[in-house]
């Protein structure tokens, strides 16, 4: 139910319980914050973009892309979309890195970069550099472990070409 709709409900209970000049302020006042509450997509343009460019699932890639050979978990808490797992297909030599298709040889080089600053305990993230002119980088969260952010690179690298 909308928090539009419950304070319409309370307000309208209320009325009716209080009665008079209470509750006539109490019905105003619902509608009041139900007016506040009322969310206009154009306020809000990123929630939109987000729903717009939102992530496939791991089932939607497997279902264009066939089954991968390994999958690669880079975040646990994301592990059916694709901004949490890395799908390799090593006998198509390609990868699905953030729900996009990179071939082995477009991938120069992978590192892993701590996000943190002075103010903010940040998660490291996996950092894929690519040739393609379009998408240089491709940047996941992999949390707060130095040395899983390391195994992700390297179960990385195993499927790359060694003449890199």
């Amino acid at each position: 139910m909308k928090k539009e709709s419950i304070f319409s409900i309370l307000s309208s209970a209320l009325t009716i319980l209080l009665g008079g000049v209470a509750g006539l302020l109490s019905l105003l006042g619902g509608y009041a914050v139900s007016l506040f509450l009322k969310r206009d997509e154009a306020d809000y343009p990123m929630e939109a973009f987000r729903r717009e460019k939102a992530s496939p699932t791991v089932g939607q890639l497997v279902s264009k892309y066939g089954e991968p050979d390994d999958v690669i978990m880079v975040n646990a808490t994301l592990g059916n979309e694709a901004t949490g797992v890395i799908l390799v297909y090593s006998a198509q030599k390609f990868f699905i890195i953030n729900g996009n298709k990179v071939k082995n040889d477009e991938i120069s080089s992978v590192t892993f970069n701590n996000t943190a600053t002075p103010y903010v305990a940040g998660e490291y993230q996996i950092v894929v550099n690519t040739t393609l002119r379009d998408l240089p980088y491709l940047y996941m969260n992999a949390g707060p472990d130095a040395s899983y952010a390391k195994d992700i690179m390297a179960s990385i690298e195993k499927y790359l070409p060694q003449t890199r």
